[in-house]
């Protein structure tokens, strides 16, 4: 922190003020659509309402569309970190550890919570801008997020961020409070002739953040660049990076800005219909000249020779006017590339799944290009977090928690070792990215089948967040596992052709019982069937009793079957007609619940039992 009158470097004020001229109709635009999204366009075009009618009378399609394709762009990104080759287990245990520590950074910046605001002014704006900056009392880097009104930057011809500055106003009160030790020069005024004047608490002033490649600085141009705080970037780059939609013509743009007029002219329509049909509720009436007398009311009688010339006189509208009112709508949609369907549906009697993928089209490939935006500007942003972490703190033995792709995880980390000099961040939305979750996992689906992606990349791709090597580890317990209760199923299944040869079969039998109570009492199956299967239980209680009695042997314990056992299989060991992977089941392999419920049928559930036998080939 600096000393109360330090002020901001000679000339920043002046480079602040110069980015701010040149961002005049930036600013103009800004200013535009903020108005429209609040809904508030009569502050700007008086002439388009009436006195009547002193606010829009249509839905704002802009703020909807907005607000919909935030949501969509909202949720957070995978992360995907690489150490080395990732062939070895090692680099994946290391890759998977800086994914937790990415993890934890975003959730500690709460960036979920900031993430809808980000991506709603990347659209409404055409930029948003993201930093790292420390926070030494949790001693975490920090993601920090700026609002697009008001920020000023500059990248280099690769599309780094140079410098950036946000402007913006706060009261004397609050900057007093933020920082008390500087309360009497934030509250003192100057004036040109030197006179000096205490400011009104709702007083606002001007506060310029200013961040580039050497230092994060806070300071009040108001007061004389009075320095608020100040600290020295550690990072080789500039901490920011701003996500910037693609343009032409150098300025942001924003996604709605074409929107504007085609929405105001709308309301103009909709305003003309409603002042018709008000001026034809109230029209004068219409009687023949026999009328002397005029009632007006509720069951009022006119007294008439021809009631059927009794009338009000009418407005013709014409069809010209409806007409233009469906076209403004429809370029309302085509300017925002915004589909029929998602707003209305449509019917599905007449449409084919081809059809709707061709009308949801431009929508899916506008989300995918924003997310791609976005990942970008994140992982760059991570990957200051890293080096921000590796360079404040690098011998601080650090304890995180949390959960990745719904895998919790508690785990420690130094970062001179775990982080070292490698900050490279990958994120991912997924090579899926802006289909529908159900298109997703068809396409992975077929690619997984044709043999050309592996199934660890269908994981790192799925529409919802898994932690492709905890899930892997899992599939393989629940698979080993799903081999011993077969093993065990196999050898129950054995214990009649076994009794029939004259072999004892209950120390299988007190096995399987043993296994049966461990699993009652909570223990796990592997440790249970460790248990189960030791000799000395095999053996039987008598065995244990007797001194010097050994459990039975390789060559003579239970379990021997010699070349054979009538009606055992002697290379499997199972009974005769059942065929590998079947013990445990119902006699034949009868199918399982999941095979008589679950079956696919062009594209859909059929609830039809059939029957599968498999026989292995020689």
């Amino acid at each position: 922190m600096t000393s109360p009158f330090a002020t901001a470097p000679e000339g920043l004020g002046k480079r602040v003020k110069t980015m701010r001229r040149a961002a005049v109709e930036r600013d103009t635009r800004m200013m535009t659509i903020g108005l429209v999204r609040q809904g508030k366009p009569e502050l700007l075009f008086d002439e388009l309402f009436s006195e009547t009618w002193k606010k829009p009378i249509i839905a704002n399609f802009i703020a909807t569309v907005a607000q919909e394709q935030a949501d969509l762009l909202a949720p957070l990104p995978a992360l995907s970190c690489s150490v080395g080759n990732m062939r070895s287990d090692a680099d994946k245990r290391r890759a998977s550890l800086r994914n937790k520590i990415g993890t934890h950074y975003m959730r500690e910046s709460n960036l979920s919570q900031f993430m809808h605001v980000f991506a709603d002014s990347m659209m409404t704006y055409g930029f948003a801008a993201m930093y790292a900056e420390p926070c030494y009392e949790s001693q975490l880097p920090r993601l920090r997020t700026l609002p697009s009104v008001g920020t000023y930057f500059e990248n280099d011809r690769f599309g780094n961020t140079l410098r950036v500055a946000h402007c913006y106003k706060e009261t004397v009160d609050v900057l007093a409070s933020m920082f008390p030790e500087l309360a009497p020069i934030i509250r003192t005024k100057v004036d040109s002739f030197g006179q000096r004047t205490v400011c009104s608490g709702d007083e606002k002033l001007e506060v310029i953040q200013w961040v580039d490649d050497t230092q994060w600085c806070l300071f009040l141009p108001d007061r004389g660049d009075l320095v608020l705080a100040k600290y020295d970037v550690v990072t080789d780059k500039c901490p920011v990076r701003v996500a910037q939609l693609p343009n032409l013509f150098g300025e942001p743009h924003g996604n709605y800005d074409q929107l504007i007029w085609v929405q105001l002219a709308r309301h103009r329509m909709a305003l003309l219909g409603l002042e018709a049909g008000v001026k034809a509720v109230g029209a004068p009436l219409a009687v023949p000249r026999d009328v002397n007398e005029l009632a007006i009311g509720g069951d009022s009688v006119i007294v008439t020779e021809s009631p059927e010339k009794v009338r009000r006189v009418s407005i013709e509208v014409p069809n010209s006017a409806f007409a233009l009112t469906q076209t403004l709508e429809q370029e309302l949609r085509l300017g925002a590339r915004y589909p029929e369907g998602r707003a209305t549906g449509m019917d599905a009697s007449v449409i084919t799944g081809q059809g709707v993928h061709a009308l949801m089209g431009s929508f899916d490939a506008q989300i995918a290009a924003a997310q791609s935006i976005i990942g970008n500007c994140l992982a760059k942003v991570l990957e200051f977090c890293f080096e921000t972490d590796a360079k404040v703190w690098p011998n601080t033995r650090k304890r995180i928690t949390g959960q990745v792709n719904g895998e919790p995880y508690d785990v420690t980390y130094t970062p001179s070792k775990d982080i070292a000099e490698t900050y490279t961040v990958d994120v991912s939305y997924g090579f899926a990215a802006g289909l529908s979750p159900n298109a997703a996992v068809v396409m992975l689906l077929q690619l997984r089948g044709d043999g050309l992606i592996d199934r660890s990349t269908v994981r790192r791709n799925m529409p919802f967040a898994i932690d492709d090597e905890a899930m892997q580890r899992s599939m393989d317990v629940e698979q080993t596992a799903d081999a011993l209760k077969q093993g065990l199923g196999g050898l129950l299944a054995s214990l009649g052709p076994m009794a029939a040869n004259g072999m004892d079969p209950r120390p299988y039998l007190r096995a399987a019982a043993e296994v049966i109570k461990g699993r009652r009492n909570g223990k796990d199956l592997a440790d249970t069937l460790i248990e189960a299967f030791d000799p000395t239980v095999l053996a039987g209680p008598q065995a244990k009793e007797e001194a010097g009695e050994t459990a039975p042997d390789a060559e003579t314990g239970p379990g021997e079957g010699g070349p054979g056992l009538p009606g055992q299989d002697p290379t499997t060991g199972l009974p005769e007609g059942t065929v590998p992977g079947q013990a445990g089941m119902a006699p034949g392999g009868a199918p399982d619940l999941q095979t008589l419920i679950a079956g696919m049928r062009n594209g859909k559930p059929t609830l039809d039992a059939a029957v599968s036998r498999r026989l292995p080939t020689a």
